[in-house]
């Protein structure tokens, strides 16, 4: 049996955004004045906005998938954790230890993978290609 390899890059896309207002960013961050108290429609609605942005040919991985796979309460990591995570720890965090959870910050976050297979590989650019030409914008990954 042959082992599967993909050639993923995350810079080279499924499409180029046409659009001229377009630009590139890594984050949003977005911090209010007071405590805000949010709906579950409210909310939603920016699940959907993230989901719509991740998923757009633009933000793709021609040779790999991007999702949105984080959302709830913002962890304060360990030290350890941290470092593991490759993420930078907070000042006053524990050397080790459990993360606990801020539940007054919400965070969102996306992950993005070469294919694991070439089954997976298929399907994807089965469902891009479908996708594509029944003009679905959002439709590009199965994560």
């Amino acid at each position: 049996m042959t082992e599967f390899t993909s050639k993923y890059n995350p810079n080279e896309r499924v499409a180029k955004c046409q659009d001229d207002d377009s630009f590139e960013i890594s984050r949003i961050e977005v911090e209010f004045a007071i405590p805000v108290v949010m709906t579950q429609d409210q909310y939603m609605r920016i699940l959907e906005v993230i989901n719509e942005i991740t998923h757009a040919p633009w933000n793709t991985p021609l040779e790999g998938v991007h999702w949105m796979s984080t959302q709830g309460s913002k962890p304060n990591w360990s030290q350890a954790d941290a470092a593991f995570l490759g993420k930078v720890p907070d000042i006053n965090a524990p050397e080790n230890g459990e993360p606990t959870f801020d539940d007054s910050v919400t965070v969102i976050g996306t992950s993005a993978r070469s294919f694991l297979s070439e089954k997976e590989r298929t399907e994807t650019l089965i469902n891009r290609t479908i996708a594509i030409n029944l003009n679905i914008p959002s439709a590009n990954n199965d994560e």
